[in-house]
């Protein structure tokens, strides 16, 4: 696989819908900037990691997508959702929701692995 192949504009618009699924859960948090910041900085030493260990950051796009989403998802479970939240809360109402976003962040991130995995 070469490099264009991972500028695929159906995997970047892919690894875009979890990210912005999480930036409404983000949204929707007390204290969301404080859960944005630490979302961050597991997203950064996430990627230090990659490139430690030699991974194409590009190949890694959906794993840190997924991430960035599954990081939101344990913000949403440890936090409850306040209910005169102006956010979207039709996708957020339940634990439930959550929990199978959470599951579909998995899949990004062994998305993301395999994919770096096969062109190392």
């Amino acid at each position: 696989m070469t490099s264009l192949d991972l500028l695929k504009p159906w995997r970047l618009i892919a690894s875009l819908l979890p990210l912005l699924y999480s930036a409404l859960v983000i949204i929707a948090l007390r204290h969301s900037s404080d859960w944005l910041l630490l979302i961050c900085g597991v997203v950064l030493t996430a990627t230090y990691l990659a490139f430690r260990l030699e991974y194409p950051v590009l190949a890694l796009l959906p794993t840190f997508a997924g991430l960035f989403l599954l990081c939101a998802c344990i913000g949403a479970l440890i936090t409850d959702v306040p209910a005169d939240t102006s956010a979207a809360l039709i996708l957020i109402d339940s634990n439930v929701k959550i929990w199978i976003a959470a599951l579909v962040a998995g899949g990004f991130i062994g998305w993301g692995i395999h994919t770096a995995r096969k062109l190392t």
